[in-house]
């Protein structure tokens, strides 16, 4: 059975932007023989179709009502395929779901919020972030400050300043939840900003922003591809096993990728990373560092 000219395009095409609006031509342009087609994917496709569903992921609209749900918390609770969940964090916001099924899905959401992958988190916080609440949602937002890296710090950090008025309040909770230190003081510092705007009748420099960057598919393989290599030199490099790495170890791994770095370069780009005390770099600190510098050929 061959798919309509439209649904065929939409299917292959890899552009988020471009596939989202080919989708709404597909949606004005559905046949029953294009819903066939669609339900065959869903139940035979996703070792083989990934592209096709992802994008069905992301525009969920052309999923037959009666498969919609079961096909989005299957793409949230594929942890073997990453892009699968982001995917399905973009299309719950692009299609109109019941009470019961956002309960369904909030749990996932909230699973999801703390995926290793950047951009798979924060996708997941802006689509759950709607449904968050005062105070019954604080633990979250503490639990994400808890983690060691995670680039909803900061998210979490605001949500709690524009929610928890009272600065005292504030950091009892953040301290009470053994918040580290660095991060307490980076609330004390939006909190008193917050504040000091809201006294003088100016508009707080506090808002709840997250990088709202959504790749293709390949690019998104692409950085797991570099995050695995980086991986594999990391335990290289790591010949002590102590999960750290020297400013050495880290100037020699920079010139065998052909970049020529001064090590007190190496030791002042580090340091604003994060170092221990005998002035090492762990893994997470590794990868941030390297991640613009490494490219794979």
């Amino acid at each position: 059975m061959a798919a309509s000219q439209i649904l065929g395009q939409f299917f292959v095409t890899g552009d988020v932007s471009q596939a989202a609006l080919v989708a709404s031509i597909c949606f004005s342009n559905r046949s029953d023989s294009d819903e066939k087609i669609i339900r065959n994917i869903v139940k035979n496709g996703w070792d083989e179709e990934e592209q096709v569903i992802s994008n069905l992921l992301q525009s969920p609209f052309l999923l037959p009502e009666d498969i919609r749900l079961s096909t989005i918390i299957k793409g949230l609770e594929d942890d073997e395929m990453p892009y699968f969940i982001l995917s399905a964090c973009i299309g719950i916001q692009r299609v109109k779901l019941k009470d019961d099924d956002l309960e369904s899905l909030e749990k996932l959401l909230r699973k999801a919020v703390f995926n290793e992958h950047g951009a798979v988190c924060m996708r997941a916080f802006i689509t759950l972030n709607p449904f968050l609440k005062y105070p019954k949602d604080n633990q979250l937002f503490i639990d994400i400050l808890s983690t060691k890296k995670s680039p909803l710090h900061e998210t979490a950090l605001s949500w709690l300043v524009l929610h928890v008025s009272d600065k005292q309040e504030l950091l009892k909770l953040l301290n009470d939840c053994h918040v580290k230190d660095s991060l307490v003081t980076d609330a004390v510092k939006k909190i008193d900003d917050h504040c000091q705007s809201l006294a003088h009748g100016e508009e707080s420099p506090v808002t709840i922003e997250v990088f709202d960057y959504v790749p293709n598919m390949i690019d998104f393989e692409a950085m797991l591809d570099k995050e695995d290599a980086l991986t594999e030199f990391f335990d290289d490099l790591d010949t002590d096993h102590d999960e750290k790495l020297s400013a050495k170890e880290v100037q020699t791994f920079l010139e065998d990728i052909g970049k020529e770095v001064k090590i007190d370069d190496v030791i002042e780009e580090m340091k604003k990373i994060g170092i221990d005390d005998g002035g090492k770099i762990d893994r997470d600190g590794f990868m941030e560092m390297m991640f613009p510098k490494f490219q794979i050929h």
